[in-house]
């Protein structure tokens, strides 16, 4: 993705150790036009990173390169290269335009996620529900709260069920007298 920088400010900062280090704060405009701010660490895999965008001015742009850390769900910048700023580019597993385009991230809840979501929400009223109702919880089994909740459960969800032959029945009694012959 590239970037313009904004501002990049050299920090002073202790570690938990006591030993002093130095980190850079960044000011940023992302490829898609918002104002971000990142601190970036002059250790570890950051190192590069940070020796490249810490004699930043405000107005230069990075390509920044960006690798999915699975362990923490972020993304990582792995390095940053200066750039002219002609190819605006977007971050890794976007759908994005190339250059200009407006991005729009869908973070809504799919209404999957939604039901359950109500479900889970649902079953946890219902075991606090189940533990009010029985009480003294030193009498009772993990096994008997949990069935006592799931009745609670079962009404909160209840769809009256339809006995299909007494409505087949009721149909087709009504359709006999309708039907003129």
């Amino acid at each position: 993705m590239q970037i313009t920088v904004l501002n990049a400010t050299k920090t002073q900062a202790t570690s938990k150790a006591g030993k002093p280090y130095t980190y850079l704060e960044l000011a940023y405009k992302g490829y898609d036009g918002q104002v971000k701010g990142k601190k970036v660490m002059p250790f570890g895999e950051s190192k590069v990173v940070f020796d490249s965008l810490a004699t930043a001015g405000s107005g230069e742009f990075f390509d920044i390169e960006a690798v999915k850390n699975e362990a923490s769900g972020y993304w990582d910048w792995v390095s940053a290269k200066k750039s002219d700023g002609s190819a605006a580019t977007q971050p890794a597993g976007t759908d994005a335009p190339a250059a200009g385009g407006r991005v729009m991230v869908n973070t809504r809840e799919t209404a999957e996620e939604r039901a359950k979501k109500q479900v889970y929400i649902v079953r946890q009223s219902s075991i606090t529900a189940a533990l009010s109702y029985i009480g003294d919880v030193k009498k009772v089994s993990i096994a008997e709260v949990l069935a006592v909740a799931k009745q609670f459960e079962e009404h909160v969800f209840y769809i009256p069920k339809v006995e299909v032959a007494t409505t087949i029945k009721a149909i087709d009694a009504s359709f006999e007298s309708d039907i003129p012959l």
